[in-house]
């Protein structure tokens, strides 16, 4: 298959340009959620998703249960717990 480019001539100048202009008419697309004011200057929405704080999953050796162990097990030393009490000998 052989390819063979058979024009040689290039179009008339004012012929392209009017092919190729586009209307300055046009109104402008309108950006969403975007508000130009007087005072304020231009400020629009952000758009946000909820977050879903519940299921978050948390590993087991976060540092806040390990202080709250630590707390728990000093608070049960000096009240003296039930299951580490020594034998009374008769």
């Amino acid at each position: 298959m052989d390819l063979v480019v058979r024009r040689n001539r290039l179009p008339n100048e004012g012929l392209r340009k009017e092919a190729m202009k586009s209307s300055k008419d046009k109104p402008k697309k309108k950006i969403k959620n975007v508000v130009n004011d007087a005072v304020r200057g231009k400020f629009g929405k952000i758009y946000i998703p909820d977050q879903k704080v519940g299921e978050t999953k948390f590993s087991d050796r976060s540092k806040g249960l390990k202080r709250g162990r630590r707390e728990g097990k000093l608070k049960n030393m000096e009240e003296g717990s039930a299951s580490k009490k020594q034998k009374e000998s008769e």
